[in-house]
């Protein structure tokens, strides 16, 4: 079964990765099955990121959102904070697409922190400059250039 997981899992990401979204969201969901079964709470939420990355992209952002929250809850149990990161970037990504620029900027904001515990510096500098994005969409405009100009100097 572990192989069936791994392998599934490796082909669910590969896909994703390449925007084959439907295919790579199958694999997923194959291994997600496993991984429920064996109580891989890790792994879990490393798939339901991938996933919320896939609905996103595909537009179906209230999905992304549902996902995205699954892997909060099982980040918050077993997770490292890179996958943190993800869920909350995802989540933030999500709420834009919506519209919903204040819920996004706190998504955005919460996954800057998760990057900075981690030392993810290219992170970081991706998520300030979608808080720029954000800003810059409900019309703050000196917000908007202060968060870009961090981008900057980390970039």
């Amino acid at each position: 079964m572990k192989g069936q997981k791994d392998s599934f899992s490796n082909l669910g990401t590969i896909f994703i990765e390449c925007g084959q979204y439907e295919r790579g969201i199958d694999y997923c969901k194959k291994s997600l099955a496993i991984m429920k079964e064996s109580g891989d709470k890790q792994g879990e939420g490393k798939l339901y990121n991938h996933l919320g990355q896939a609905y996103n992209a595909l537009g179906l952002h209230d999905k992304s959102i549902k996902i995205s929250e699954k892997a909060l809850e099982a980040n918050g149990t077993a997770g490292d904070g890179r996958e943190k990161f993800n869920s909350f970037y995802n989540l933030g990504r999500a709420y834009s697409a919506l519209g919903s620029c204040k819920k996004s900027a706190e998504y955005y904001e919460k996954a800057v922190s998760a990057s900075k515990e981690n030392k993810q510096s290219k992170n970081e500098a991706c998520c300030y400059s979608d808080l720029g994005v954000v800003y810059q969409d409900m019309g703050q405009y000196e917000k908007a250039i202060e968060y870009h100009e961090k981008a900057l100097l980390i970039a």
